[in-house]
C-alpha cells in the first residue's frame, strides 16, 4: 500500500510538472518561460504541503490540470475567429474541467466562480 501511494505521488509530480511546462510553453512561446512556470507550479508552497503534509491527493491531482484550463481559455481569446480549427478550441477546457471535477469538485467550483 505505501509503495503504491509513494508510486501515485511521484506520477502526479511527474504529470504536474510536464503539463505545467507544456500548457506554459505554448502560452508564453518560450522554453524559458515554460519551464519557470512549471517550477512555479511544481514546487507551489501549497501544493507541497497538501500532498506531504495533509495527504490530499484530489486536490494535487486537480492542480494537474490547472494549466489545461489556463491554457485552454488562453486559446479562445487570443486565437483568431477565422482560424479553421478555432471551433475546436472547447475541446481543451473541456478536458481541463473534466480532470478537475473527476479529482476534486470543490476546485471546480472555485474555478468555475473564478472564470465567472
Amino acid at each position: 500500500m505505501q509503495t503504491a501511494y509513494k508510486a501515485l505521488v511521484l506520477l502526479m509530480n511527474a504529470a504536474t510538472a510536464l503539463v505545467a511546462y507544456a500548457c506554459y510553453k505554448r502560452i508564453f512561446s518560450s522554453r524559458y518561460l515554460g519551464l519557470f512556470g512549471s517550477i512555479l507550479t511544481s514546487f507551489s508552497i501549497y501544493r507541497i504541503y497538501k500532498l506531504y503534509t495533509l495527504a490530499g491527493i484530489g486536490e494535487c491531482l486537480a492542480i494537474i490540470f490547472l494549466p489545461i484550463v489556463v491554457y485552454g481559455f488562453y486559446r479562445i481569446f487570443t486565437q483568431n475567429i477565422e482560424e479553421k480549427t478555432y471551433h475546436k478550441n472547447w475541446i481543451i477546457p473541456v478536458i481541463g474541467f473534466s480532470g478537475i471535477i473527476q479529482s476534486h469538485i470543490l476546485t471546480c467550483e472555485i474555478l468555475g466562480l473564478f472564470i465567472i
